[in-house]
């Protein structure tokens, strides 16, 4: 049995969250048929300008988790920009082009407390990458209006300038991914399996999500046709289903 060494075993675990092995994996997956809309990521890859621009080589639409420090500009800067970039929280809380426009509101999710309510605004936006400009992008700027402090800031391009509501589906929507981890983790075991490749990682994965899949559908049969004044089931499994790839 090979046992890796801490360093190796970093090396190993950048290597599969590396934005190739992720075209790897797009690929494959496409080979197989699965017709992808969007892709969704977070700010781990947002920060990867190889990883954004493999995806428009593509031409696959994404709205990624940007972090605040973001530079950019909410005009064409033109070739050689005369003014510096900015950082995104500042450009949403300063420039006229965010601060004029009135907050959207929009329904995120349903959860156990609640419908999840967000507020949103979304401007055109511009990036400098490799020296280069880039448009014409979409920011937006979210903030839950009963945590105000808790806002997000999303990169959005999209060709075909699909509507804010669905990009802010697209941006949330790895929320039903990361629900279904935690409860893989906390009713299924995939935190009682400790190991230190990536591959025994997978399999135990594949054999937890087997597992819920089993589970899942035997909840469905043995539940039956409910009658008409039966609660509503928990909101986390009534989750819209869409085409995307959480990364």
């Amino acid at each position: 049995m090979a046992v890796l060494r801490p360093a190796r075993q970093d090396r190993q675990l950048r290597r599969y969250r590396s934005p190739r092995f992720q075209f790897l994996r797009h690929a494959r997956a496409v080979a197989n048929g699965v017709h992808l809309e969007w892709i969704t990521a977070d700010i781990w890859y947002s920060e990867k300008p190889d990883f954004l621009a493999g995806l428009e080589r593509r031409h696959r639409r994404y709205v990624v988790e940007i972090p605040r420090n973001l530079h950019g500009w909410l005009y064409h800067p033109g070739a050689k920009p005369r003014h510096p970039a900015r950082g995104v929280e500042e450009l949403c809380h300063h420039a006229k082009q965010m601060t004029h426009q009135e907050w959207t509101a929009f329904h995120i999710k349903d959860t156990e407390k609640g419908p999840m309510i967000w507020k949103a605004k979304s401007a055109p936006f511009w990036l400098s990458r490799g020296g280069q400009v880039l448009g014409t992008y979409h920011l937006i700027w979210a903030y839950d209006p009963l945590h105000p402090e808790e806002e997000k800031w999303f990169l959005v391009w999209d060709p075909l300038e699909d509507k804010l509501e669905t990009w802010l589906h697209v941006g949330f929507a790895r929320w039903p991914v990361e629900r279904t981890l935690e409860d893989k983790k906390s009713e299924l075991g995939l935190s009682h399996f400790e190991v230190r490749k990536y591959q025994a990682v997978m399999r135990h994965l594949y054999i937890t999500m087997v597992s819920h899949l089993f589970i899942a559908r035997q909840t469905q049969r043995l539940r039956g046709e409910k009658p008409g004044d039966h609660a509503d089931p928990d909101p986390r499994r009534r989750q819209r289903t869409r085409h995307y790839a959480p990364v």
